[in-house]
C-alpha cells in the first residue's frame, strides 16, 4: 500500500514544479490543483493514470506555448521515464510481498493442517492404548475368576469336607480360622475382578459406537463425569441410549439428535432429543401406553428404559413438545 503512493506524490511535485518553474501565478496554481485531482483519480481508478497529467501537462505546453518550451517538455518527458521507472519497481516490490504474503498463508494453513493431522493422531493412538489397556483389564479380571476363583472354591469345599469328618476338637478352631480366611480371599478376589470389569467398561466409547447406527442424523454429544460410575449404572445407561437410538432410527423423521450425559447437584443425567415431529394423538398415544398397567399395549423400547431407570431408584421424563426428549436422572450413589 505504501508503494502505490510513492508514484503519484512523485508526480505531484514534477509538475507542480514544471508548471510553476516561471513563478507562481493563479493560471499556474489552478493548473497544479487541476493535476492533483488527475492523480487523484487514478489513485482511486486504476494505478497507470498517474501518467495521464503528463500528457495534459504535454497538451497544456502546445496550446499555451510558453517560454522556454523545448526545455520543459524535455524536463517532463525525463520526469515521466523517471517516475515510470519507479512506478514499475513499486509494483514488482508490491508483486514480491503479495506473493511472499501468499506463501506465508500457505505455509500456515499447511502447518495448521498438520497439527490438525497430529492431533487427531495422539487421539487416535491415545484411543487404541486405552482400548489396548480395557481389554487387559478383561482378561485380567477373567482369568482369576477362571483360576483364582476355581481354585478358592475347591479349596473352601475341601476345607468343608474335612470340618465334616474331623472329629478332633483341638484343630477345630483352627479349621474354622482357615474357612473364614478362604471366604475372606473369595470375597476379595469377586470384588477386585468387579472393580476391574467396571473400570475395562467405557461409556464414552459405547456411546460412540451406539450413535454410529444412526449415520443419517446429525449428532451432538457432551459427555461429562467427574465421578465413576458404578457397572449397575454403566449399563443400565448403555441400555437405555442403544434403545433410545434403536426409536430414533426407527421411529423419527427428523435428521438431527443430541445427547448429553451431566453429573450436577448430586445425579446422573442422561438427555437424548432428536428433532422428529409427533402428532398429538402419537405423542398422547405414547403417554398412555407408558402409563398402562397392561404392557402389552406399550411400546417395548420405552417399557425397557422405564423399568431400567426405574430399578436404578431414577426418574423418566419425556417430552414431546419440540422433537422428542428423553430425560432420565439417577441418583449418585
Amino acid at each position: 500500500m505504501y508503494y502505490d503512493l510513492i508514484t503519484p506524490i512523485l508526480i505531484a511535485f514534477e509538475l507542480i514544479f514544471l508548471q510553476n518553474v516561471d513563478g507562481v501565478t493563479t493560471q499556474n496554481v489552478v493548473m497544479s490543483i487541476f493535476f492533483l485531482i488527475i492523480l487523484e483519480l487514478g489513485y482511486l481508478k486504476k494505478k497507470e493514470g498517474y501518467f495521464l497529467t503528463f500528457v495534459i501537462y504535454w497538451i497544456e505546453l502546445i496550446i499555451s506555448k510558453p517560454d522556454h518550451i523545448y526545455y520543459r517538455l524535455i524536463a517532463s518527458i525525463f520526469f515521466f521515464i523517471s517516475s515510470f521507472i519507479i512506478f514499475k519497481i513499486s509494483n514488482m516490490i508490491e508483486s514480491f510481498r503479495n506473493r511472499l504474503h501468499m506463501s506465508e498463508d500457505k505455509a500456515r494453513k499447511k502447518e495448521m493442517i498438520f497439527q490438525s493431522k497430529q492431533r487427531s493422531l495422539i487421539a487416535e493412538t491415545e484411543e487404541r492404548e486405552h482400548v489396548a489397556i480395557l481389554t487387559e483389564r478383561n482378561r485380567i479380571a477373567r482369568d482369576i475368576h477362571d483360576h483364582v476363583g476355581h481354585m478358592l472354591s475347591r479349596g473352601i469345599l475341601l476345607l468343608g469336607a474335612i470340618k465334616t469328618i474331623n472329629s478332633d476338637e483341638k484343630i477345630a478352631p483352627q479349621l474354622q480360622m482357615l474357612d473364614a480366611t478362604l471366604n475372606d480371599a473369595m470375597r476379595e478376589m469377586r470384588q477386585s475382578v468387579h472393580d476391574l470389569h467396571d473400570d475395562s467398561i467405557d461409556i464414552g466409547k459405547s456411546v460412540k459406537e451406539i450413535i454410529k447406527e444412526i449415520p443419517d442424523f446429525k449428532v451432538s454429544l457432551d459427555i461429562d463425569l467427574e465421578m465413576k460410575l458404578s457397572n449397575e449404572v454403566k449399563l443400565a445407561f448403555i441400555g437405555i441410549l442403544r434403545e433410545a437410538v434403536a426409536n430414533i432410527s426407527h421411529h423419527s423423521n427428523g435428521n438431527e439428535a443430541e445427547i448429553l450425559l451431566h453429573q450436577i447437584l448430586g445425579y446422573t443425567e442422561l438427555k437424548i432429543y432428536d428433532n422428529g415431529v409427533i402428532d398429538k394423538d402419537e405423542a398422547q398415544r405414547i403417554i398412555s401406553n407408558l402409563c398402562s398397567e397392561d404392557r402389552r399395549e406399550s411400546g417395548i423400547g420405552l417399557i425397557n428404559i422405564k423399568d431400567r431407570v426405574e430399578d436404578l431408584g431414577g426418574d423418566l421424563n419425556i417430552y414431546m413438545d419440540q422433537g422428542f426428549t428423553l430425560f432420565v436422572r439417577v441418583p449418585i450413589k
